[in-house]
């Protein structure tokens, strides 16, 4: 018998059906390590990739300013019954993702929003808004604006500073801001309550008149201003003339009793004069009478002489002078001395 080589190794003819039971095994050995070659050369890179693939699309995250909800890739169906996610990172699956709103603050500005006051004159506001979603009714909120609700948040604002502009003046919005801007505040939270968000602060940055407005105002108030000047001046010639009146009024009651003083006086001193002539003669006819008794003069002649004699000599300006012929008694007024 002819001997069989399996494997590289003679086997003798006694064992031909092992010989041939080993070539089986070979063969099936040889077959299966070459679909496991194929198999990991193929299936393997595929699986890997779809696992590649599919994880991160599985995978959905929402940033910390930003609220999420779960919507299907491939139709776009909302599944809101899932609620409102917050920020983090989800595993959804392939064909899920997150429809993203804004969850930080919303700002809103106006440069010159018009507006009238009170008095029907226009103002125009700066006016700065934040606001923010309210995430317990974001899903109300997707099913009645979607993603469309500034325009409409913004015109609900807009109509309640309108609105609520008119009850002041023009004068206090420069001069009340702080009472404007929670008036205007309150008002934008009542108008905003059913578009389902909520505002945090109103700023009312700046307020101006336009130009027309502006030169209105002013000329009124040169016009009043000149009013005010034009009473203050009446007011004032009045007050001058009230004075001037009073003064003369003073001026001349102090004249009266001046006067009345002046004239008291004169009468008190032209009595005391009187009083002390008549004292001062009174005396003088006694001291005469006693003169007379004493040198026993008795004719209305030597009295009247010796009353003339003693005149002159109580003349502080009369003048005695004797001469052995004459004797002379003149005043240096009316006679010289004889030379």
């Amino acid at each position: 018998m002819e001997s069989i080589e399996v494997a590289g190794a003679t086997l003798p003819p006694k064992n031909r059906a092992d010989a041939v039971r080993m070539l089986c095994g070979e063969s099936n050995r040889r077959e299966y390590f070459r679909w496991s070659k194929w198999i990991c050369g193929v299936c393997l890179p595929i699986g890997f990739l779809l696992v590649v693939i599919l994880v991160p699309l599985s995978l959905s995250s929402v940033e910390y300013y930003e609220y999420g909800l779960i919507r299907k890739r491939s139709s776009g169906k909302m599944l809101l019954e899932k609620g409102v996610y917050d920020a983090g990172r989800y595993s959804l699956g392939p064909d899920r993702t997150f429809k993203k709103f804004q969850a930080d603050a919303h700002y809103l500005n106006f440069d010159e929003l018009s507006v009238f006051s009170s008095a029907k004159l226009e103002t125009l506001l700066g006016i700065r808004i934040v606001y923010f979603l309210r995430k317990e009714e974001l899903v109300e909120l997707h099913n009645t604006f979607d993603r469309s609700y500034r325009p409409v948040v913004q015109g609900q604002i807009i109509g309640a500073i309108k609105n609520a502009s008119p009850q002041f003046s023009t004068t206090a919005f420069f001069q009340k801001r702080r009472t404007i801007e929670k008036a205007l505040l309150q008002a934008v939270r009542n108008a905003t309550e059913s578009v389902f968000v909520d505002v945090a602060r109103l700023m009312l940055l700046r307020v101006e008149i336009p130009d027309k407005i502006k030169d209105r105002q002013l000329n009124v108030a040169i016009q009043l201003e000149d009013n005010a000047k034009e009473e203050f001046m009446q007011r004032s010639q009045l007050i001058r003339q009230n004075t001037s009146f009073l003064v003369n009024e003073i001026e001349n009651k102090a004249n009266i009793v001046k006067e009345k003083a002046r004239s008291e006086a004169k009468l008190l001193t032209e009595k005391a004069k009187a009083d002390s002539a008549f004292l001062v003669e009174e005396a003088r006819f006694k001291g005469l009478s006693s003169l007379f008794d004493a040198l026993n003069i008795s004719t209305p002649k030597d009295k009247t002489t010796l009353d003339f004699l003693k005149a002159l000599e109580a003349n502080d300006k009369a003048g005695v002078y004797f001469n052995f012929n004459n004797l002379f008694i003149t005043s240096p007024q009316l006679n010289p001395p004889p030379q």
